[in-house]
């Protein structure tokens, strides 16, 4: 009588380790991708939220509200405040928003983005804002001069 073989031979294991390496070298870019994609999207969601809390904020209060980079450096983070009180007055600042600690680039033609009591631009004109990561690939926030804040893909930043 035979006995029976429990376990795995020396070449069975070599040929699953080898299949499994395979799939983890091939699907390792793919994830890398993905979490970039996730990393900006997130960014990017973040900023659109708080630039319509400052939309909301500026007709509830019926007054300008500012959203400013902060040291005039998007990639610092952004405050929402109000411009109508002294930078020293403890009431001036919202809300704060930064960037993650993802490698990621916030930039803008502008340091500051104003929204008049009415909710729209108070100088009505459009405003573009990219997040951007080291692949290139990246979010554009375009503020329309009244007020509607919209993100899209990019695939080149550099462009």
């Amino acid at each position: 009588m035979r006995s029976q073989q429990t376990g795995l031979t020396l070449i069975e294991l070599t040929v699953t380790l080898a299949v499994m390496v395979t799939l983890v070298g091939t699907a390792t870019p793919g994830f890398r991708s993905l979490l970039e994609n996730n990393h900006l999207t997130a960014q990017a969601n973040a900023l659109h939220a708080d630039l319509l809390y400052a939309r909301a904020e500026a007709v509830r209060r019926a007054a300008t509200v500012r959203v400013v980079a902060r040291d005039g450096d998007w990639s610092q983070g952004w405050n929402v405040v109000n411009p109508n009180l002294a930078e020293d007055h403890p009431d001036r600042l919202i809300k704060a928003g930064s960037l993650s600690e993802y490698d990621l680039e916030l930039t803008g033609a502008v340091t500051a983005v104003d929204y008049s009591g009415s909710g729209v631009l108070a100088d009505l004109q459009p405003i573009d804002l990219t997040v951007c990561a080291a692949s290139g690939r990246g979010r554009r926030i375009a503020i329309q001069g009244i007020g509607r804040v919209e993100v899209e893909r990019i695939n080149d930043c550099r462009s």
